[in-house]
């Protein structure tokens, strides 16, 4: 009995410094104790009326115990309860437990409470508990490892803990961490506010590009709002989300990517959905806005004003200069007209500047996606283009994030197939005198071009028989094709199968040319040639 005081003392103890490692530590014999006490007790009323005085005394123990498991479990701050092997809860359990299901839980069964609206997911936790009573030490650490450990309860996140107390029960703690989460959250927001403000200022132009662009095609949203433009609107959409997640928008992303799912549902039921006819240039100013506004909280309207300024190499205006000089004693209307033409195009841009960006895309998909890639290299001639080759420069998004996604393999395959660990995508501009030749390839998997063959057929694109006559370049052009995707879930980063036919298409518009070098199992490159203004 001596050595039971002490152990009060010392459950005190904890209690009086707050020590809660000690205090979860301690529950568990303290929770035996009190279990013995019962059997103990309930042992004595069977026996003979000579030893009532023991009886009492053992009563007051185990009622002495009760209470110390009260205070103790009620001071902890955290929720303790124990449960049977048949998942029913005891009589002794904290008020943190009460406020976390919000309402007394004796006799409940646990995994009904933790899995209210799922029979399936309760009945497979109860069997693995009971499994992991009858498991051996290794299993049973193993077992519980794998156990889920976070609930969404009552608008609450509660993480849990699982220990054994005996062959036959658990002991449960449940610890509120939604403060803890919502730190976590608010962190995590404020880190991508800042990589959207460094995004815009690093590529500042870029970004005014991008956004006046976006709300030249909401100023015409009205035009796309029937079936016949529906597929145009979504590629338009589809190309912008990825371009303003390459910025680190913070709400416009969401906003596209949940529009661009109406578009999709609304191709597929051959109807426009009500919620489609209702957004407005009103509304799609207001998603970008929200993210507007926090980049000019933080950097200022100031900054913003200097978006019509032009920053050009000091050896064009001297070129330009020189040339001047040299006409004014001339009457060659013919050269004053060039003259002009060369000032308009101080306007265009450095090609080499518009890829610039995708570098960064390439390096933070890699990270999401968990693939092993070398920074993306980009060799490029000194070349300007005007506004009308942005469209199709912004199109590009798609083919660097397949070049990832689908391209370059897991790490594990890069080893079997004896490849470099890290994968390669690599982008050469040239200066072709009337052309501009963009190429873009990566040493990954390459495109099955069976695998091809059959999600074409499976897709209705073709028939059987029209696929088996197609050349080569034929069938690598298939994955261009509109709505055509090898994923078969969508993200935000593919699944869609209308990235690629947007660089068609914009390429078309330019009256470019498109040549694929496909080495199944080796890579791939795609090669742009591109007339010049």
């Amino acid at each position: 009995m001596a050595r039971r005081d002490d152990d009060t003392a010392v459950f005190y103890t904890y209690l009086e410094e707050n020590n809660q490692e000690a205090i979860v530590a301690a529950l568990p014999k303290l929770l035996r104790s009190f279990s013995k006490l019962h059997s103990r007790f309930d042992r004595i009323l069977k026996q003979s009326d000579n030893q009532q005085l023991e009886m009492l005394k053992s009563k007051k123990k185990v009622e002495e115990s009760h209470k110390q498991i009260s205070i103790l479990l009620n001071n902890a701050g955290q929720g303790f309860l124990y449960f049977d092997k048949d998942m029913k809860i005891g009589s002794q359990y904290s008020k943190e437990v009460v406020r976390i299901f919000d309402k007394e839980v004796e006799d409940q069964n646990i995994t009904n409470l933790l899995y209210p609206n799922d029979q399936s997911a309760a009945l497979f936790l109860a069997t693995t508990l009971q499994d992991i009573l009858e498991a051996d030490d290794f299993r049973q650490e193993i077992l519980i490892s794998l156990l889920q450990n976070e609930f969404f309860i009552n608008n609450m996140y509660i993480e849990l803990e699982y220990k054994i107390l005996d062959e036959n029960s658990f002991m449960l703690i449940l610890t509120d961490i939604t403060a803890k989460k919502e730190l976590a959250q608010k962190i995590k927001d404020e880190q991508q506010v800042l990589k959207m403000v460094v995004e815009t200022v690093t590529l500042f132009d870029q970004f005014i590009s991008v956004k006046e662009d976006y709300e030249i095609l909401i100023s015409k949203i009205k035009d796309f709002k029937s079936l016949d433009k529906l597929s145009d609107l979504r590629k338009e959409i589809h190309t912008y989300k990825g371009l303003f997640a390459q910025k680190e928008m913070v709400h416009i992303v969401k906003k596209l990517h949940d529009f661009e799912s109406l578009i999709d549902n609304s191709l597929k039921e051959n109807i426009i959905d009500e919620a489609i006819t209702n957004t407005t240039q009103k509304i799609m100013q207001e998603w970008f806005d929200k993210d507007m506004q926090i980049l000019i909280d933080i950097l200022g309207e100031d900054f913003f004003k200097q978006s019509n300024r032009l920053c050009i190499d000091k050896q064009k205006i001297n070129d330009l200069y020189n040339r001047v000089i040299s006409y004014l004693d001339t009457k060659n209307t013919k050269n004053l007209v060039e003259l002009g033409k060369d000032l308009l195009k101080l306007q265009n841009s450095s090609l080499c500047i518009l890829m610039k960006p995708y570098e960064k895309l390439v390096e933070q998909l890699a990270l999401k996606l968990d693939k092993y890639v070398n920074p993306l290299e980009i060799e490029c001639d000194e070349v300007y283009v005007s506004n009308r080759y942005k469209p199709f420069i912004n199109s590009l998004v798609h083919l660097f994030r397949n070049s990832v996604d689908h391209g370059i393999e897991a790490l594990e395959d890069r080893y079997e197939k004896e490849k470099e660990e890290y994968g390669t995508i690599k982008c050469v501009i040239k200066d072709d005198k009337n052309n501009i030749i963009i190429s873009i390839g990566d040493d990954g998997a390459g495109i099955d071009e069976q695998k091809i063959k059959n999600l074409a057929v499976q897709k209705g694109i073709y028939t059987q028989e029209e696929v088996d006559k197609l050349a080569q370049d034929e069938v690598l052009l298939i994955i261009f094709n509109d709505a055509f995707s090898t994923n078969d879930v969508v993200t935000d980063i593919s699944g869609r199968g209308v990235g690629l036919a947007s660089v068609l298409d914009e390429l078309t518009k330019l009256n470019g040319v498109l040549e694929i070098k496909n080495d199944f199992g080796k890579g791939v490159e795609f090669t742009f040639s591109i007339p010049k203004d």
